[in-house]
């Protein structure tokens, strides 16, 4: 009887586990992703007095600088678009795991890694023009 147990089972336990663990990575590389995208949006939005091709390359290279050690396993590509009022960017990559051979045609989830973001340009000129144009209504 153990056996049979020990035929079935136990490849079926370390089947399933290893569906876990990567499911595990796939969730870990999205979020790491995600945080590294919004952050390099925030900061360049708060630098958005720079010309459009200097805020592209710095919002790229904040996206490299956070993202540097993080993805276990994933490699994607980055694409920024710079306006006059908004900042959007999109990465699209993938998680390259084996196939797990009892599971490979279930639906399970898509290693697909996919995150976009779009941020208001700050610009202090405009902001300090706005609180002078308030300051002499009060007058």
């Amino acid at each position: 009887m153990h056996t049979i147990e020990a035929v079935f089972l136990v490849p079926l336990a370390f089947v399933l586990s290893l569906y876990l663990l990567f499911t595990g990575i796939i969730l870990y590389d999205r979020t790491a992703a995600d945080y590294a995208l919004e952050g390099a949006l925030i900061r360049g939005g708060e630098r958005s007095e720079m010309s459009n091709d200097e805020l592209l390359h710095y919002v790229e290279d904040e996206f490299m600088k956070l993202l540097s050690g993080r993805l276990l396993i994933a490699d994607g590509e980055l694409s920024v678009t710079v306006k006059y009022d908004n900042i959007s960017a999109e990465y699209r990559g993938s998680v390259n795991l084996p196939r797990l051979p009892l599971l490979t045609s279930s639906p399970g989830i898509s290693a697909e890694i996919k995150a976009s973001g779009k941020i208001t340009r700050l610009r202090r000129s405009k902001i300090c023009r706005a609180v002078s144009a308030l300051k002499h209504i009060d007058d």
